[in-house]
């Protein structure tokens, strides 16, 4: 596979605006705005102003596309072969705007961030640009509008919620300085955890064992003259494969989302053990 075929103009487009974005809002941070936190951690800072637009975009063409589709679409929902095969124009278009902005802007800054290094979230989105570009080059776009735009609901809360977790100490330390901004944080902290209990950790494997994998099961189970020739099994089993993955990624953040809510909301029992 070449890099054009990644690279659509929409793709390129977006991808551009993003690194364009961050390199002046890191410079802002840097050399005009005065001190603050944000100068401490320009690249990171820059990084979340970027993310929440580019989030807010994917949920609300994801939650139109995945929970409201035009009667058009609606058609295609009915038939296995059809969620699979069907192009559909919004699926396709999340996924130009995901790699696009994977590959120019978030993969790049995240490499040259020390506070963006994260070896797990690094796979993580070097898979998601493989996913989007399946989803439009191998199969249709039917489900990249939950994949690359519903299930994104749960990271518009983490786009702030993170920014004041205590990893980032200038952040962390900036925030006690301010009751609206604690109570800002508390509130997006509780929404965080249960969007992404439910929606990643609960409804993304269900969408995916009950859904995803039957669907591309069943296509692939067809001759090879009831399938478009790019459309190979081998294709198909391997993003059975990595819808299997990510779901189990999704159930292991769940997890660990789940123990610190338990930690917040549940006190320790600290009664000492009778003898």
């Amino acid at each position: 596979m070449v890099l054009d075929e990644y690279l659509t103009p929409l793709a390129l487009q977006m991808g551009i605006i993003g690194l364009v974005a961050q390199c002046i809002l890191v410079l802002a941070f840097m050399f005009v705005l005065p001190e603050g936190p944000w100068t401490r951690m320009p690249g990171y800072t820059a990084h979340q102003a970027v993310c929440l637009p580019f989030m807010i975009y994917l949920v609300v063409e994801g939650v139109k596309g995945w929970c409201f589709p035009s009667d058009e679409m609606k058609a295609l929902e009915g038939l296995a072969y059809d969620r699979v095969m069907s192009e559909h124009p919004i699926g396709t278009r999340l996924a130009d705007v995901v790699t696009g902005m994977l590959l120019l802007w978030d993969l790049p800054s995240t490499f040259a961030t020390r506070d963006l290094w994260d070896p797990l979230m690094i796979l993580h989105h070097i898979g998601m640009v493989f996913i989007a570009h399946a989803m439009v080059n191998i199969i249709g776009g039917y489900y990249a509008t939950c994949f690359l735009g519903f299930i994104e609901l749960s990271t518009l809360p983490l786009c702030i919620a993170d920014v004041f977790h205590p990893k980032n100490k200038p952040w962390f330390e900036y925030i006690k300085t301010s009751k609206i901004l604690t109570a800002i944080n508390e509130v997006v902290r509780v929404a965080f955890a249960v969007l992404f209990l439910t929606i990643r950790a609960i409804y993304f494997p269900y969408v995916v064992f009950c859904w995803v994998i039957p669907d591309l099961l069943h296509v692939a189970s067809l001759d090879d003259t009831d399938r478009p020739p790019h459309t190979t099994p081998v294709k198909l089993y391997a993003i059975i494969a990595s819808a299997v993955l990510f779901s189990c990624l999704q159930i292991h953040w769940g997890s660990l989302v789940l123990k610190q809510a338990l930690k917040i909301f549940v006190p320790p029992n600290d009664k000492p053990k009778a003898e």
